[in-house]
């Protein structure tokens, strides 16, 4: 187990990681260092975007020929027709991939991003992607296509030795397209990437529609004012959201689930009139909810009896529910739809569904992760008990005083990874608490490819009440965590697939946030971070904020990369990229 990252309250609003260090003498990345570039040439002085010009959209036209509305480079400038080359501009040469010339294209450095607004006038985007020769066989890279924040084209990793390969994807009526390139978890050494021949195909016309700003509210959105006690939002894949609570009447208590189409109105269809209430035991506290492959909604929460259960013992239990895609209770799940789990065992109660349709949970103490299989009984080939027991090292001098799994999340491949609180005390009696965080195989062995032993400890002796509040993980396995510092402000980091620190977030006056900090990764892997303040002046309302692969604001969000809202309980990215916020309001901005 390794020490990989600490946490900071940082007087800095994001710091990004710097290239790696290599041995080589007169390696330009040796260090640390760093020539990161960004360019809004396409934006107006306030932020918006300029208007296209659909002369310019006739056809077929190359990118180089156009003036994008926003642009950032890992090394020096984006190159047009040439090789990324240095970092000064101008300084590349011919764009070259695995022997093969090109005249046209962009020359980029990872981690780079190029957005070109089209205002629907194109239908297709076409380009040869790979790593410039100019580095040998050297460097290595993700290239991926966005229209309107929906992933079009995900290259897979392509290295130095690698021959061009095609892109030709559908933009038909998409507003913008994206160029994305990412390092492939092993730093930006030398991933100079081309999009060779890059070009639309367009139509053009005399009626041409400008993206509204980044970061907007989206007025055709029907905000949505919660009547219960909110605990959780969830997204399906037709972009329906889900909405967890219980009844806010204490005298009677049930688990609420509430649908809502994607423009926010209610979807009558689902159980009765929109919504299902159960009632397990005589109070209900709702905790986490989740979308399983097969449309199904399952959601954990806590109940109370008013006495004993005979065959648990306790009182208070967990209990996971299983409904219908129309909101009915799952009669194949459990008993009626509900399991019950046994005694309550901690203050966290998250839920997590596989690709498989298993489920998996946290309950707090101790710091270990259950699996249920999709009819609600325990998997008992996944650990003793269908539960496995996860352990990190103690540091000399030290003893646990407390630990608990408070987050779990499932990757596409079925990878699991789940994150904690301990609080060590020192022989003098003073405390510290760490992040953990691990990430196990299908089968819940510790995963060796991530931080050499499948486990981190995040830490930092100044969070004394430090709180880890939401864990998600990104499309190509990179993983986000965060929380509160010991002073309630948002704080957290960004992980490569690999564990390795991408970036950190910290307070900073641009960037506060008191309370739980909610966290979503886009599908261009930017992540956005919610942070609901506490106690604090209204100046410092609720705040959402975008963050590029490189750590750094993205300053074409908002205002300089964040905006205020009425509720940033949560937050969701809804298929098309739309960015959802809130508990209790819930409101939509524009990607």
């Amino acid at each position: 187990m390794h020490v990989r990252l600490a946490l900071l309250a940082l007087p800095l609003v994001l710091a990004a990681c710097g290239s790696p260090a290599l041995d080589a003498p007169g390696d330009p990345y040796a260090d640390g260092v760093s020539h990161a570039w960004s360019d809004g040439a396409g934006l107006t002085s306030s932020g918006a975007v300029k208007p296209a010009s659909t002369r310019d959209l006739r056809g077929t036209v190359f990118l180089g020929s156009l003036t994008w509305a926003s642009a950032s480079n890992g090394w020096g400038p984006i190159e047009k027709d040439v090789s990324n080359g240095e970092s000064a501009a101008g300084d590349g040469r011919r764009l070259s991939i695995d022997g093969r010339k090109f005249a046209k294209g962009l020359g980029m450095h990872a981690d780079a991003r190029v957005t070109y607004r089209l205002g629907g006038a194109c239908r297709t985007f076409a380009a040869f992607v790979g790593i410039d020769d100019e580095v040998g066989n050297r460097g290595s890279a993700v290239f991926r296509v966005l229209a309107d924040g929906t992933l079009k084209f995900d290259s897979g990793v392509l290295r130095g030795a690698d021959g061009a390969k095609s892109v030709n994807v559908d933009v038909s009526g998409a507003r913008e397209v994206t160029l994305v390139t990412t390092d492939a978890g092993d730093g930006i050494a030398y991933d100079h990437a081309n999009w060779a021949d890059a070009r639309v195909a367009c139509t053009g016309g005399s009626t041409f529609v400008s993206s509204p700003p980044s970061g907007s509210l989206d007025s055709s959105f029907a905000t949505i004012q919660a009547d219960f006690a909110v605990r959780d939002t969830a997204v399906q894949p037709d972009g329906k959201l889900l909405v967890l609570g219980h009844s806010s009447d204490l005298n009677s208590l049930g688990y609420v689930i509430a649908r809502y189409n994607a423009d926010g109105t209610p979807d009558l269809a689902f159980g009765t009139n929109g919504r299902t209430t159960l009632s397990v035991g005589s109070l209900n506290y709702a905790a986490s909810i989740a979308v399983q492959s097969d449309g199904k909604i399952v959601a954990s929460g806590r109940s109370e009896f008013p006495k004993p259960l005979p065959d648990i013992g306790a009182q208070v239990v967990d209990v996971v529910m299983r409904l219908t895609a129309s909101g009915q209770r799952d009669v194949t799940f459990g008993s009626n739809g509900v399991v019950i789990l046994g005694r309550a065992s901690g203050s966290s109660l998250d839920l997590a569904s596989q690709p498989d349709g298993k489920m998996l949970l946290v309950q707090g103490a101790p710091f270990s992760v259950l699996r249920l299989l999709p009819d609600g009984t325990r998997d008992f080939a996944f650990g003793p008990n269908g539960r496995v027991d996860l352990s990190f090292d103690v540091p000399s001098g030290e003893t646990v005083a407390s630990s608990e799994a408070t987050r779990v999340a499932s990757q596409s491949d079925g990878r699991i990874v789940l994150s904690g609180v301990r609080r060590l005390q020192n022989t003098d009696g003073s405390t510290r608490s760490e992040w953990l965080v691990a990430r196990l195989t299908s089968n819940g062995t510790l995963d060796s490819s991530f931080d050499a032993d499948g486990r981190l400890v995040a830490f930092d002796d100044s969070l004394h009440a430090a709180r880890l509040t939401d864990l998600v993980v990104g499309a190509n396995g990179d993983v986000a965590l965060g929380g509160q510092d010991h002073g309630g402000s948002c704080v957290g980091a960004a992980l490569h697939n690999d564990g390795a620190l991408a970036f950190r977030i910290g307070p900073d006056v641009s960037f506060v946030g008191y309370g739980n900090a909610s966290l979503a990764y886009q599908a261009d892997g930017r992540l956005l971070v919610a942070c609901q303040p506490v106690n604090v002046a209204a100046s410092q309302g609720p705040l959402v904020s975008r963050v590029n692969v490189d750590g750094t604001l993205d300053t074409a969000f908002g205002t300089n990369g964040s905006r205020t809202v009425g509720d940033a309980g949560g937050v969701l990215v809804q298929p098309g990229g739309k960015i959802v916020v809130g508990w209790q309001t819930i409101t939509r901005l524009n990607p």
